[in-house]
Formats: C-alpha cells, sequence, structure tokens
C-alpha cells in the first residue's frame, strides 16, 4: 500500500516510473524481436548465439562509462541521449527495411549498440529514484521499480511475439523506437542529479572499497550463474518453438512472457 500511496502523492516519481516502464518494454520487445528474427531467418542457434555476444559483450566497457557520464552529466539527458539515439536507430532500421535494404547485419547493430547502452539505463534508474525519493520512500520506490521490471519481462515478449506474427519485424521496430522516444521525452528536462565533476579518486583499493566482501563475491557468482543460465535458454528457446512446437513468434513470444512472469 505504501508505494501505491508514493504513486498517488509523488507527481515527479510518478511520472518518471510509467516512462521507466515504457522503457524496459521497449528492452524487452527489442530482444524479443531481435532473437526471433535473427533465428527465422537463419534457423541457426549459432547465429543467435552471436547475437546474444554482440547484445551482452558490450557492457564490460560501457558499464565503466555509464557511471561516469552519469555523474559528470545532468542524468535526464544522459539518460534522454541515450533512449533517444536507439529511438533514432530503430527508425532508420525500419525505413531500411521498408525500401528492401538493410538485411540481417542490421540487427547484429541494433543488438550491439543495445548491449553498449544498457547500463545507462540500469545505473541511471536507481541513481534517478534516490534523487527523487526521501530515505524513508525508498523502500516502496525501489519496490515499484522491481514491479516495473517484472511487468515488462512478461509482457514485452507478448507484445512483440503478437505484432511480429500479425504484421511482422518492421511494426515490432516501430513500437519499441515510439517507446524510447517517449521516455526520453519525459527525463530530458527533469532534475535528477548529476552534471558535476567528480571529485579526484585515489588508487582504488578493493579491500577497503568492499568489493572482496564475501556477500558481494557470492552475489556477482550468484548473477554469473543465473545469467549463463538465461543465455543458454534464449538460445534453445527459438530452437524448440521452431523445431518441436511448430510454432511461430506469437508462441516464441508468449513463452518468453510465462519465463518473465516466473523470474
Amino acid at each position: 500500500m505504501q508505494s501505491w500511496r508514493l504513486l498517488r502523492g509523488h507527481p515527479a516519481f510518478r511520472r518518471f516510473w510509467l516512462a521507466l516502464l515504457l522503457v524496459m518494454l521497449a528492452d524487452e520487445m527489442m530482444r524479443t524481436t531481435l532473437i526471433w528474427h535473427v533465428y527465422a531467418s537463419t534457423g541457426s542457434a549459432e547465429a543467435v548465439s552471436l547475437l546474444l555476444v554482440c547484445m551482452t559483450g558490450p557492457i564490460v566497457v560501457s558499464g565503466l562509462l555509464a557511471g561516469w557520464l552519469l555523474d559528470r552529466f545532468p542524468r535526464g539527458r544522459v539518460m534522454a541521449a541515450d533512449t533517444g539515439f536507439r529511438a533514432v536507430l530503430l527508425a532508420v532500421v525500419a525505413a531500411l527495411i521498408a525500401l528492401g535494404g538493410g538485411g540481417l547485419p542490421l540487427f547484429y547493430v541494433v543488438a550491439g549498440v543495445q548491449g553498449a547502452l544498457l547500463m545507462v539505463l540500469l545505473a541511471g534508474a536507481p541513481s534517478v529514484i534516490a534523487t527523487l525519493v526521501e530515505e524513508p520512500d525508498r523502500t516502496a520506490a525501489n519496490a515499484l521499480e522491481s514491479i516495473g521490471f517484472s511487468v515488462a519481462l512478461a509482457a514485452g515478449p507478448l507484445l512483440a511475439g503478437q505484432i511480429i506474427a500479425h504484421g511482422g519485424v518492421l511494426p515490432a521496430l516501430l513500437a519499441a523506437a515510439c517507446c524510447y522516444a517517449g521516455f526520453a521525452a519525459v527525463v530530458r528536462g527533469m532534475a535528477v542529479g548529476g552534471g558535476r565533476e567528480a571529485p579526484a579518486a585515489g588508487r582504488l583499493n578493493l579491500r577497503r572499497s568492499g568489493l572482496l566482501h564475501p556477500a558481494i563475491v557470492t552475489t556477482t557468482v550468484m548473477f554469473a550463474l543465473f545469467n549463463l543460465g538465461i543465455g543458454l535458454l534464449l538460445v534453445w528457446l527459438p530452437v524448440l518453438v521452431a523445431t518441436r512446437l511448430g510454432g511461430g513468434a506469437a508462441t516464441y513470444g508468449a513463452l518468453m512472457a510465462v519465463n518473465g512472469a516466473g523470474l
């Protein structure tokens, strides 16, 4: 109940939370669209594996840069630039497809951009919530973020699967582009921190910083194993749908939605 009271009584947070739900839906729609289109076009699990490498590999480098950008520049503008660029990219790809150009390599480019920019949102959203919401209400705010993520995990793939099944990849790309553009329009002018020169840092002491704390190390290993399992599922599931279940994009989207609802 405290979470819903926070939504009703905090207009700035409510606006950000609704925009965040929109962009999380876009992320899940994009992942579903990219994976299904690549597998449907190639029939190759290896092609899907390469796509997932493009979608996740850049995070290793871009994650380090995302935090610096969010501190150095106004966070609203950084997050708006991120999602605005993705919206433009998807619109360009959709236009090329409509004109009969492009091809499968474009989807790998989109996957690489998704991977490179993903941490801007993942790191930015919690910092924005901490800026908008006072300490006593942050637990409720974080709970709402988790609820939004769960909704996106279930609804995004389901929507993407239905859109692809009835209209093809082009409208799925445009729908995701509209969601990204909507988020960018909402957050661009929000005063949510950042824009300060970060203080000079001394030599990093891993033990003093807490990065080697047993709980942090254990949690990191657990997440790594969890993500490994998710990666295996994402490669295996479209193969199962096409070769064993005789289904298409709608079936794939529905199974991904069931998986998302269970997380």
